[in-house]
């Protein structure tokens, strides 16, 4: 694999600029080959590195049907994502959620007995939200803590279709990233999109609550897992993801998730 240098596609974070490698993508629609999502059936293993292109249709669902993820504190999930499809009132979801605090059955944030919840995306084409949910995190178990654009969110600009920053008529290399701190424990949820090798938008999620981020910490060395879901918001559309935003429906094409790649943090995949 051939790296060079983020500062070489500007990849400037709040504290400066800092030393990371780049692999350089700059595929613009999914690959050949592409399999259903099967209810998370699609996923043979817990090696990021050799998933497939899934193609996410609408009613789309997971439960516990994907392999649990490894450890991933430390290191950064990087995945392209094509939503041009994914319309108003459509939310499509990729998330990972502590389903050995339920003898792994599936649970969530909103469960009766709730566990940590990881929404990396809640998005289509005009809105993105990224939310961490645990007990002790700003917001709680329900509300959690929130970023991204549009609905009651923020921390991402000019976010959309022909979008200034980041244009959803064209795939995104969406890099998850799990800093740790000098205890090993979770730093924050870092969110940085990437389209044709440039940063688009980065911003992070949870950053300053210790104790919810040893809570999300001790759920991720268990094992987190993924999920994904696929469903509207009703024609009426609510007010915490896209009603602000746009104002039609019509029933959601399918999305894609490609080019799985699961590398140490500081390695920005684009």
């Amino acid at each position: 694999m051939a790296y060079r240098a983020c500062a070489a596609v500007g990849c400037i974070f709040a504290s400066g600029v800092i030393a990371l490698d780049v692999q350089l993508n700059v595929t613009a629609s999914p690959p050949p080959g592409c399999v259903d999502l099967d209810q998370g059936h699609a996923f043979k293993s817990n090696d990021v590195n050799s998933w497939p292109c899934v193609k996410v249709s609408d009613g789309a669902g997971t439960w516990t049907n994907i392999p649990k993820l490894p450890n991933v504190l430390g290191k950064t999930l990087k995945v392209t994502v094509d939503l041009s499809d994914v319309g108003c009132r459509n939310n499509l979801a990729f998330q990972a959620v502590d389903a050995d605090h339920n003898h792994g059955q599936y649970c969530d944030g909103q469960s009766a007995d709730p566990c940590v919840e990881l929404d990396f995306m809640e998005a289509n084409e005009h809105v993105w939200g990224s939310t961490i949910h645990a007990g002790s995190i700003p917001g709680g178990w329900k509300a959690g803590d929130a970023q991204g654009f549009g609905g009651d969110r923020s921390g991402l600009w000019n976010y959309g279709v022909q979008g200034g920053n980041v244009d959803t008529k064209h795939p995104i290399d969406l890099n998850i990233g799990f800093p740790t701190d000098g205890s090993g424990n979770l730093q924050y949820l870092e969110i940085a999109m990437y389209q044709y090798g440039q940063q688009k938008a980065r911003f992070t999620v949870g950053q300053g609550s210790a104790a919810g981020l040893k809570e999300v910490s001790d759920a991720i060395r268990r094992g987190l897992t993924l999920g994904f879901s696929y469903w509207s918001t009703g024609a009426d559309g609510v007010d915490w993801f896209d009603k602000p935003n746009c104002n039609y429906y019509y029933p959601g094409q399918p999305a894609y998730f490609w080019d799985w790649k699961l590398v140490p943090h500081g390695q920005m995949m684009v």
